[in-house]
């Protein structure tokens, strides 16, 4: 790790204990983008099993977007060791919940030496990282899934509506980018989530 340390010597020359970093050279921020209000379509199977094929979505993912800074005072600079992920939950029950990894090929933003495979960032200087997430929880199940709903019945035909209410979601990214770095864990990010269906019978 290339950042700068002084070593101090007695005068029996003897070498000092070795210089030890802050704890915290990085911090971060996740932000997730979504449309207001998702529509989906699905057949009103028994069981969930039969009708997640059938299902569609109207924006087929959110956008997660995860910023890394370099809070310390000097650069840094190493070979990446890009491991971290993004976990979504509600805020109601947080057992409803998701974690969304993050990879090196997420990384949209920064000096980095694919030659090397190294990362460089200067002070002030950020990491972005951009992936999606699919609306689904750790079980694969979509979170309207979990969401409390009322239906409400079309005139003259055999579809009808299914009405979610505005849910409060949160989020939070932990990431690490170099080995000798502690991970870097963002506060959390709140936002609103709503799903409303048009659900048609079983064929």
């Amino acid at each position: 790790m290339a950042w700068s340390m002084m070593l101090l010597f007695n005068s029996c020359e003897d070498l000092l204990p070795p210089y030890v970093g802050p704890d915290d050279l990085l911090s971060s921020t996740v932000e997730i983008t979504t449309e207001p209000k998702i529509f989906y379509t699905h057949q009103d199977f028994n069981s969930p099993e039969y009708w997640l094929p059938t299902l569609r979505f109207s924006s087929s993912s959110a956008i997660i977007r995860v910023v890394v800074r370099n809070t310390f005072d000097d650069p840094l600079e190493d070979v990446a060791n890009i491991q971290g992920a993004v976990t979504i939950w509600w805020e109601d029950k947080p057992e409803h919940r998701v974690s969304v990894p993050l990879y090196q090929t997420d990384l949209i933003y920064g000096e980095f030496n694919p030659a090397t495979n190294s990362i460089t960032l200067t002070p002030e200087d950020s990491l972005v990282f951009r992936t999606t997430w699919f609306f689904r929880d750790s079980e694969s199940m979509p979170f309207f899934y979990h969401f409390p709903k009322v239906d409400r019945p079309i005139p003259g035909r055999q579809t009808f509506l299914r009405e979610h209410q505005v849910e409060r979601m949160r989020a939070q990214a932990s990431i690490t980018v170099f080995s000798g770095v502690n991970p870097s864990r963002s506060r959390e990010f709140e936002f609103d989530l709503q799903f409303e269906g048009t659900i048609t019978p079983p064929p």
